[in-house]
């Protein structure tokens, strides 16, 4: 038995998602509510410890003290726990581990149910605020105060700076506008610190209460506009004899190419704004230079031949890189327009294994670009090396969106479809999907393709179970691809009585969205004449010769002309089984649709099975065609 001091150290370990958020181990995301399934592994780790402490313990008041300290919920434990622990790749985000009804299988999907997500917790907020007096009592403990229903009634209502703190850090602007004006009025006084920090607010919120607007721009416009705007404003400032900041010459060096059109005329301007930042004595920051570098990417060969100056005057300064200053020089050296240098294998010497935090917007953009130009110069060997340092420390943090995190990784896989076997992909993929990717139709189709290379048939099954899953089996293309590698060439029988779930599945896909009555899906998915042949192939190969004579009728009812090649490997069949009435049918689809070698099917069926006759090939001939075997030999 044990004691109730570990039963409930146990419990705390089992229970630790609802103290952390997310945590990392080995370089990838892991939830507390994913560890939650390695209650084992956490279990035996704990009791290791504490009989380790217990050992070490001189005598047995010591041991209680140093076990309950152990026992006691601590965070910083938890998460100390489940670093050891390895994410299961096949698991999903752990955004979406709570719900299962909101797993994606799509990167749309993903978006969709993200926003989805977050809809419903503005939603709950919503109601909160609007019914307080429903929510009063806390659950967590400590409470979260961003939880808790926003009241407009404040705790503070004396003219004071405590009062004036309160309105600030609830955002209540209109309120904490009010009480600055009280406090004044009353002859107090509001400390410099204090003031700016509320003028800090009303700028950024617009002087008013943070809400969410609608802007009928495009975010073209919306761009223009916002340059336009604050160069008129800069001029105004200039002619009254205000001072900027470095955040705002940033956010005017990195509008520069929306205002002017010539690579000349922007480089000159970024250099105006940067002089004019000497004169007034203000330092650059790392944001500057991102900002300088950024434009410079818009400035063509002249400003080009400038970026090693900025990069000497920032190492001049002191002033460490962030990944949007690499990504910027990466892009400057190679312009997508041009053969690919190396620039990224200099870059790659630079930051491998280093770890980064986020410090400028276009940081996210790294790690997407650096693999589009690893798939431009097909090196598979610098990919894994980008890779790496997005598992190294935090890094993965950096990778953006949902967006572009599937390009990310649907690039990374493409380059390895290409250039590796197809036991590394294979590896690949699987740790890839679908915890973090989730492929397009194009992805798979390389997939295929790869798999096709290295002989691996056997993992069809598997991929169309994917494919199923990320809701892609209705894609006509797609079916189209995994027919045809299923039966391009003939495989073990092993392999092909393999193929049967997945053969049968898409036959079955394909007559439902027939009965179908909306046109919209029955227009999905469709017969055609490959898809009809390889499907009479595949469960020829397979031995079920009666599910290959069900196809022939569909022939003649869609209207699809069979390959040469199935319909002689079905007759073939047909004779070894000593079939008459299938071979009669296949000689009447072959007919039917005009095939070249229609004589020679007949005489081939003729001497292989005596019990056929000339009479019922002749039958078959006048009732397609309307003449007889003579008049079809003369034509051909």
């Amino acid at each position: 038995m044990e004691s109730p001091e570990r039963e409930r150290l146990w419990w705390n370990a089992g229970s630790m998602r609802t103290q952390t958020d997310k945590i990392t181990s080995g370089g990838k995301r892991v939830s507390c509510y994913e560890a939650v399934p390695h209650r084992c592994a956490c279990r035996i780790i704990l009791r290791s410890r504490i009989s380790r402490v217990q050992s070490d313990a001189r005598d047995g008041d010591d041991a209680d003290r140093l076990f309950n300290s152990l026992a006691e919920p601590s965070a910083r434990n938890y998460c100390s726990l489940i670093k050891g622990l390895v994410k299961d790749p096949t698991s999903v985000d752990y955004n979406f581990i709570d719900d299962p009804y909101l797993i994606p299988r799509t990167t749309m999907q993903y978006k969709w149910f993200s926003l989805a997500k977050e809809s419903g917790q503005k939603a709950a907020e919503f109601f909160i605020n609007r019914n307080p007096q429903y929510f009063q009592q806390e659950f967590a403990e400590p409470p979260i105060e961003a939880f808790l229903p926003k009241t407009s009634t404040f705790l503070i209502e004396e003219p004071c700076e405590e009062a004036l703190q309160e309105r600030m850090s609830r955002k209540a602007l209109k309120a904490a506008t009010e009480m600055y004006f009280q406090i004044v009025d009353g002859g107090g006084t509001v400390s410099q610190d204090m003031t700016d920090d509320l003028l800090d607010l009303l700028c950024f919120h617009g002087s008013k209460d943070p809400v969410q607007e609608a802007n009928l721009l495009s975010p073209e416009e919306q761009e223009y506009e916002a340059a336009d705007q604050a160069f008129r404003t800069y001029n105004e400032m200039q002619q009254k004899g205000l001072r900027a900041d470095a955040s705002t010459y940033n956010a005017l060096i990195k509008s520069v190419k929306e205002v002017r059109d010539r690579y000349e005329e922007r480089w000159d301007l970024v250099q105006q704004l940067l002089n004019q930042m000497r004169l007034e004595k203000i330092r650059p920051t790392l944001q500057t230079f991102n900002a300088t570098l950024r434009s410079i990417r818009f400035c063509g060969m002249t400003g080009r031949k400038s970026c090693l100056d900025v990069l000497r005057e920032m190492a001049h300064l002191g002033i460490e890189p962030s990944l949007a200053t690499y990504n910027h020089i990466m892009s400057i050296f190679n312009p997508s327009n041009s053969p690919p240098s190396q620039m990224l294998y200099q870059i790659m010497d630079e930051v491998e294994g280093k770890e980064f935090t986020i410090q400028d917007q276009d940081d996210s953009r790294f790690f997407v670009d650096a693999m589009n130009m690893c798939l431009r110069m097909n090196d598979v060997e610098l990919a894994y090396r980008l890779h790496k340092l997005q598992e190294t420390g935090e890094n993965w943090r950096l990778l953006g969106d949902a967006y572009i995190q599937s390009v990310y990784y649907g690039k990374f896989l493409n380059l390895i479809c290409q250039m590796e076997g197809g036991e590394e992909m294979w590896k690949w993929y699987r740790n890839l999907v679908p915890s973090v990717y989730y492929p397009n139709v194009p992805s798979i189709l390389n997939i295929l393709k790869s798999l096709e290379v290295s002989n691996m048939h056997h993992k069809v099954t598997d991929l169309w179970e994917d494919i199923r899953s990320l809701q892609h089996f209705n894609k006509q293309e797609l079916v189209e691809a995994v027919l045809e590698f299923m039966a391009r060439e003939k495989q073990s029988p092993e392999i092909q009585l393999l193929f049967m779930p997945v053969v049968q599945n898409i036959k079955d896909n394909i007559e439902f969205y027939y009965k179908a009555t909306a046109p919209a899906r029955r227009a999905t998915l469709s017969w055609s004449s490959e898809s009809l042949s390889n499907l009479l192939v595949l469960f020829l190969r397979a031995g079920q010769l009666k599910k290959a004579s069900e196809m022939l009728p569909l022939f003649k009812e869609y209207t699809k002309t069979p390959r040469a090649e199935a319909m002689e490997e079905y007759l073939a069949v047909c004779v070894e089984a000593k079939d008459k009435a299938k071979a009669k049918a296949g000689l009447s689809v072959a007919v039917h649709c005009g095939l070249p070698k229609i004589v020679e099917y007949a005489e081939n069926l003729k001497s292989a099975m005596t019990e056929i006759k000339q009479s019922e090939i002749d039958a078959i001939l006048k009732e397609e065609l309307g003449v007889g075997a003579e008049e079809v030999k003369t034509n051909q």
